[in-house]
């Protein structure tokens, strides 16, 4: 299923027509969340998101970029003395348009949206390391700002929200797999 999946996405995103001369690398990195548990007593850690992407900008249409991202997201929870582990790797492809008619001065908004697989795991520690894991289609949609340093420069900050795989254990709903996460980014331009 992974595989096809990913298939997809490289089939997807090689066929539609790029301008060799746009691309480019950024890097994210921030804070993220889950929705509230499920059970009052699970306490919930602020964690950490990382994303590594490459993209292009689609010729002939102002704006729109097309990256294959990468993604890490890990964060801790307390089910009284016990500590849940979270962690989530994803793969997406993701269509981001710069919003050029809204940009005030240097500073330009963006909307993002992609889709992909993305794999979760929830250690239990202090209990000899037991797990649940999941995996499947994910999505998430997004919006932000960057400034424009050079030319060839850009920094800003994103708002995520990433739809990732459920995790359950006996029928009950561990984490729903909504992950909400706020990004500083770069992102360099490749000539």
């Amino acid at each position: 299923m992974i595989r096809i999946t990913l298939g997809l996405i490289l089939a997807v995103v090689l066929s539609l027509p790029v301008s060799a001369a746009g691309l480019y690398v950024s890097g994210s990195f921030g804070v993220n969340y889950d929705e509230d548990p499920p059970f009052a007593f699970i306490n919930e850690d602020t964690g950490l998101v990382g994303t590594v992407a490459i993209g292009t900008h689609v010729t002939g249409v102002d704006g729109l970029r097309l990256e294959l991202e990468a993604a890490f997201r890990s964060h801790e929870s307390t089910l009284g003395p016990i500590v849940l582990e979270h962690d989530t790797t994803s793969l997406m492809a993701n269509a981001v348009w710069d919003l050029e008619a809204l940009a005030i001065g240097r500073v330009v908004p963006f909307v993002l949206v992609g889709g992909g697989v993305a794999g979760t795991e929830l250690t239990f520690g202090g209990l000899g390391s037991p797990s649940i894991e999941n995996d499947g289609f994910s999505w998430q949609l997004g919006a932000g700002a960057n400034y424009r340093i050079t030319d060839s420069v850009s920094a800003g900050i994103q708002y995520r929200y990433a739809a990732l795989p459920e995790l359950e254990i006996f029928g009950f709903e561990l984490d729903g797999g909504s992950n909400h996460g706020l990004l500083a980014t770069v992102t360099v331009q490749l000539q």
